[in-house]
């Protein structure tokens, strides 16, 4: 399976701007439920993913991720 990853490595949230930016590459490349990785995300970040189907990760969860999904 292929999608598309990116990681912000920011000391402030990521915000709403960048979750829809990914979710609007993601589709231009035709690769659905884009990931991304950061430290901690806005509010209205988490609720955009959310109805758009784009992964959302903390840098402290990915380890449980990546156990949890076979790539």
């Amino acid at each position: 399976m292929k999608r598309v990853v990116r990681v912000k490595d920011w000391k402030r949230s990521v915000g709403i701007n960048v979750a829809i930016g990914l979710d609007v590459a993601s589709s231009d490349v035709r690769l659905p439920n884009p990931l991304m990785v950061a430290r901690e995300f806005s509010e209205d970040a988490k609720s955009y993913a959310k109805r758009r189907r784009v992964t959302l990760l903390r840098r402290r969860e990915i380890v449980d991720f990546l156990d949890s999904h076979a790539f």
